[in-house]
């Protein structure tokens, strides 16, 4: 699958050229000149995390500043698309569990086997918050920057009847960079074990739970409990269907520029490991995740970026 880098100037604006560099703060804090339309408020959220509460004709969202980590979405008339744990912890230092976590520039322990922190320290640290604009179809744009340790991250965020994503990696550096991007999505389910999946099949995964073998997805792919894959070729897993039979929804997860796909739940084992997820509620979710990782990571010069897309969309069953 063709990637596009672009390389740009290092002095240059970034991909979307949204607003002026002026805007940005070294400090990491957020710049309150940024205007707000009526149906977007900033507030204090849980732990005193600085939140964007989008309540808008097409639809709602919660976005945490810290890790630009959206915890809710909503589309108009419908039900919660994402999980977010009951016992996630809002303390400015842990990465929130659940909602949909950035990884970057890398994940896990990295291409380049650059842990900790795992899956990398966008997740960690408060963005800035660029514009929030309405869009014509009744929704909002949100803008967020990054940079730090040599990178520079952009992430745009629209809001509506679809939660549509774009996420994109600079190298700010004089030197060559390997930069690695995911989508850590917690989809809400009502019940795991009763959940398909389809859009998998043909594709070749490293399955991670019994030590990194490769194999191919013969088959529509159900997960009743564990489940660590890494799907790597091929068209496989470019529009993943999750039917939700329980709340009468199929939720639709379409990437671009993506060529993995990384479907996970701990298991009612691995959740027990976890202090910030209750030991019953590895059913309420799985995770798909659209990124481009491992031996697809992105291999940057200086100037050089590169991104990735996701959408999601519900279908009523």
């Amino acid at each position: 699958m063709a990637v596009r880098l672009l390389k740009l100037p290092l002095n240059s604006l970034n991909l979307t050229n949204v607003v002026a560099m002026s805007l940005f703060n070294p400090t990491g804090q957020v710049n309150h000149a940024v205007s707000l339309p009526a149906c977007v408020a900033l507030t204090p959220g849980q732990g005193g995390l600085e939140r964007l509460l989008i309540d808008a004709p097409a639809g709602y969202a919660e976005i945490y500043l810290f890790g630009a980590h959206i915890t809710s979405w909503v589309p108009r008339g419908g039900k919660e698309v994402l999980f977010t744990s009951s016992r996630a912890v809002f303390n400015g230092q842990k990465a929130i569990r659940g909602g949909i976590p950035l990884c970057l520039p890398w994940f896990g322990a990295g291409a380049l086997h650059q842990a900790p922190p795992a899956h990398g320290w966008a997740r960690n640290s408060v963005w800035l918050l660029r514009s929030v604009v309405t869009t014509d179809d009744g929704g909002v744009r949100v803008t967020l920057s990054l940079e730090k340790n040599g990178f520079y991250a952009l992430y745009e965020v629209t809001v509506g009847e679809k939660l549509e994503l774009n996420l994109s990696l600079r190298n700010v550096q004089s030197e060559p960079a390997v930069g690695e991007l995911t989508f850590h999505t917690y989809l809400r389910l009502y019940d795991l074990t009763a959940t398909d999946l389809s859009g998998l099949a043909g594709g070749e995964y490293i399955d991670n739970e019994p030590g990194a073998t490769r194999a191919k997805q013969e088959h529509e792919l159900k997960v009743a409990g564990s489940c660590d894959r890494i799907f790597t070729t091929g068209e496989a897993g470019n529009v993943v269907r999750v039917r939700d039979s329980g709340n009468r929804r199929t939720i639709v997860v379409t990437k671009y520029d993506a060529p993995n796909t990384v479907v996970w739940n701990p298991g009612p084992r691995g959740a027990a490991e976890f202090a910030d997820m209750a030991p019953d509620e590895w059913v309420q979710f799985l995770c798909v995740e659209p990124g481009r990782i491992r031996e697809n990571a992105a291999k940057l010069e200086p100037g050089e970026s590169f991104s990735i897309s996701m959408k999601l969309s519900v279908e009523n069953l």
